[in-house]
């Protein structure tokens, strides 16, 4: 673990972390093999008091019973190449649709979104960020607006 996070492990250990936060599913696309910068990006979520989970997802089809299943305030979504991009508004679609949250909130991430940010919304998602710390405050801006507009 880098010292930032020692750091912060350090106080987030006095200040006892609840499992109850919000949460996160953080998942490369189905099919995705590029895993090490979502690892990344949990940890800064875990840090923040999150309720984060991160792993591969077999299907579509066990994701969607996931967030069907589970309430969930934020999925984010990795995604290496741009070749996936209709895949991605399919699968953000079809976890719409089966979320127990009807405001549940989308971020994508990869070096296609970095480079290009715009994609994010061409795809249906509700925003992206560069790192991980820009993920937090995105996500938890998400979970804000949806609390805000209910």
């Amino acid at each position: 673990m880098s010292p930032a996070f020692q750091a912060v492990s350090s106080v987030r250990a006095v200040s006892s972390v609840s499992l109850d936060g919000p949460r996160i599913i953080l998942i490369p696309m189905p099919g995705e093999t590029h895993t090490f910068g979502l690892s990344m990006v949990y940890e800064f979520f875990h840090q923040a008091g999150w309720n984060a989970w991160t792993g591969p997802i077999a299907s579509s089809a066990v994701l969607c019973g996931l967030v069907r299943s589970e309430w969930v305030e934020v999925i984010g979504l990795s995604l290496a190449c741009d070749d996936m991009l209709d895949t991605a508004r399919k699968q953000i679609a079809a976890v719409r649709r089966a979320s127990r949250n009807p405001k549940m909130g989308v971020l994508v991430g990869g070096p296609g979104f970095v480079a290009n940010p715009a994609l994010a919304a061409s795809i249906g998602a509700d925003g992206t960020a560069t790192d991980g710390r820009m993920a937090v405050l995105q996500a938890q801006a998400m979970m804000d607006e949806a609390v805000y507009f209910r």
